[in-house]
């Protein structure tokens, strides 16, 4: 696959059918694969470490915008069931999430870091800033003024409403009156007397009038 990224090229066909029949898919890397030690291979000679604070609020900033360019962003989010457990308002989900976020830091950290190499590779600009932002967020910056975590936040709220819709107890009352409404009109509304069927009834016989 890291032939076919500097290539620009797919991956051979069937490659992912090799690897499902051969039972390798739990395969990991024998060296150490930390955020740091992926950190450096990005930047062996640690010219990043020279860059002074505005450089890297600016590189930490711009993932504001990477969902727009790599879709596959879109697949980044939290979809675990018992992270909102408890939680029964807006609020209270939003908190329970943070909560949950920071201890999946080096989780996020990894697989952003692990981009910036693919991306790297692929000699793409933005490359520095996906390597920065996970440098960050191992460090300890608040997740909440990082704005990739943002739509990772964002995308979580989204998967759960997806995969838990709102129960008829949490619509609002908007919903629960006009719910309401339509019920009353159902019941009250007067039953139809039902049709008389002309089948089986015997035909009335045209009798002949008499003539004045």
């Amino acid at each position: 696959m890291a032939d076919g990224l500097k290539n620009d090229t797919y991956p051979a066909p069937g490659l992912i059918d090799i690897v499902d029949a051969c039972t390798i898919i739990a395969l990991r890397p024998m060296n150490d694969a930390s955020v740091q030690t992926l950190l450096d291979r990005y930047d062996p000679k640690g010219d990043l470490a020279s860059l002074d604070e505005e450089e890297c609020e600016i590189l930490v900033a711009a993932s504001k915008n990477w969902a727009a360019r790599y879709p596959v962003i879109t697949s980044w989010f939290e979809d675990k069931d018992d992270i909102f457990d408890g939680a029964a308002s807006t609020e209270a989900r939003a908190k329970a999430l943070w909560k949950h976020l920071e201890t999946q830091r080096n989780f996020w950290a990894s697989i952003i870091a692990r981009t910036a190499l693919l991306l790297q590779n692929r000699q793409d600009p933005l490359a520095h800033s996906f390597a920065i932002t996970a440098h960050e967020i191992t460090r300890g910056r608040p997740l909440q003024k990082i704005p990739i975590m943002f739509t990772i936040f964002d995308q979580s709220l989204d998967a759960r409403l997806t995969n838990h819709p709102p129960m008829d107890d949490e619509m609002p009352e908007e919903a629960d009156e006009e719910l309401m409404t339509l019920m009353m009109n159902i019941m009250s509304s007067p039953k139809k007397a039902p049709l008389r069927s002309s089948f089986n009834k015997t035909p009335r016989k045209n009798t002949p009038r008499k003539p004045k």
